[in-house]
C-alpha cells in the first residue's frame, strides 16, 4: 500500500470516528435533558380586585300615629226622655222623665271652688225590699266653672282631688268634646265626675256611680247605670 492510500486511510478513520464521537455526545445530551424548546412566558399572576361592600339604604320606620280618641255614636234619645236646655251657658242634655230640675246660681263647689252655676237632675228610688222600707233621693249634675286661665279638661280634673281617692282616670269624649273622667272614692260610695273644658268654660258632670248604690237591686243599678251614660252622651256644649 502507497504512502499515499495510507493516508487517505486515516483521514477517512479519523472522520468516522470524530463522527461516531459527535454522535455518542448528541445522544447523551438529549437522554439528560431531552431537546430544549424555547422558554414559557412567565405567567402573569391573577390580580384580585376586591369591591367595596355596597352601603345599605337606611330603611325608615314610621312613629305610630297616636290613634285620637274615638267620637262615641250620635246618642238616640228615649222617646219619653225630657230636654232641659241652658240658654246662659249654651248647653243641653236629656233625662228620664222620672227626673226632676233644680238650678243653682253661684256659690261654691265640695273644693271651696266658685262656680258660675249648677244644675242638679234629681232622682228618688225606693229601696230594696231585701234593705227595708224607705227611700233615698240622688242626683246627676251638671256644674259650670269659670276658666280664664284655659286649662286642659285633664289639667281642670287633676288639680281637684288628691291622687290617693282616684280609683280610675281616662280621657273620654262627650259628643265630639274631648274631656276627662275620674272614679273617686267617697267616704261611703263611689262617684263619677266628667270633666269638659271649651274656651273659657268648664264643665263637669257628675253621679253617684251606680256600683256603689248598695240599697237598690241589681236590676235598679243596671237601670240607673245605663240612663245616666245615657244622659252622659246626650249632653252637648254649643
Amino acid at each position: 500500500m502507497s504512502a499515499k492510500t495510507r493516508l487517505v486511510l486515516l483521514t477517512v478513520i479519523l472522520a468516522v470516528a470524530a463522527a461516531v464521537f459527535m454522535y455518542r455526545q448528541f445522544a447523551m445530551t438529549r437522554s439528560r435533558g431531552g431537546s430544549r424548546g424555547p422558554s414559557p412566558a412567565p405567567a402573569t399572576p391573577l390580580t384580585t380586585t376586591v369591591l367595596p361592600a355596597p352601603t345599605p339604604t337606611p330603611t325608615r320606620t314610621r312613629s305610630p300615629t297616636p290613634s285620637p280618641t274615638p267620637t262615641p255614636p250620635a246618642f238616640q234619645s228615649p222617646p219619653n226622655w225630657k230636654t232641659y236646655r241652658n240658654d246662659t251657658y249654651k248647653y243641653q242634655i236629656e233625662f228620664p222623665p222620672s227626673g226632676s230640675v233644680t238650678v243653682s246660681g253661684g256659690g261654691l263647689d265640695e273644693h271651696n271652688l266658685p262656680r258660675l252655676q249648677s244644675v242638679r237632675i234629681e232622682f228618688v228610688q225606693q229601696f230594696d225590699a231585701s234593705v227595708g222600707s224607705g227611700w233615698d233621693e240622688f242626683g246627676f249634675e251638671i256644674t259650670v266653672y269659670d276658666n280664664p286661665s284655659f286649662l286642659s279638661s285633664k289639667q281642670w280634673a287633676l288639680q281637684q282631688w288628691d291622687a290617693d281617692v282616684i280609683r280610675k282616670q281616662e280621657e273620654v269624649n262627650v259628643s265630639g268634646l274631648a274631656g276627662y273622667g275620674l272614679t273617686v272614692f267617697e267616704i261611703d260610695h263611689t262617684s263619677v265626675y266628667i270633666y269638659l273644658a271649651k274656651r273659657n268654660k268648664v264643665y263637669k258632670l257628675s253621679y253617684w256611680k251606680p256600683d256603689s248604690m248598695f240599697d237598690f237591686s241589681p236590676v235598679v243599678r243596671q237601670n240607673y247605670a245605663a240612663s245616666f251614660q245615657k244622659m252622659v252622651g246626650s249632653f252637648k256644649a254649643q
